[in-house]
């Protein structure tokens, strides 16, 4: 799951944050930040929204934070672990 994550992170930051990016050379060490991709305030605004679009939830307030939005990976695995918590639950229901 996590793999399928980071491919799919990669792929939405490429396609939609209007940045001439290439998909192979990024991989789950990749910062967000000005270390690596660059993204300012509104990329990451821009980031938070298309992945909430993408994978149909909300990060909470406590989740956006610099610690999960460092990499492509702290990323994944926060979408992981929210794609987790929501399937277990609808099972619960």
């Amino acid at each position: 799951m996590y793999d399928t994550i980071c491919e799919q992170v990669k792929t939405l930051i490429a396609e939609n944050l209007g940045m001439p990016l290439d998909v192979e050379t990024m991989n789950q060490d990749t910062p967000l930040d000005v270390e690596g991709l660059e993204l300012d305030s509104l990329g990451f605004v821009e980031l938070i929204m298309i992945v909430e679009q993408h994978f149909d939830f909300q990060f909470s307030e406590v989740e956006i934070n610099l610690e999960n939005f460092k990499t492509i990976g702290t990323l994944s695995t926060l979408i992981a672990s929210k794609l987790t918590a929501s399937a277990t639950q609808l099972n619960h229901d």
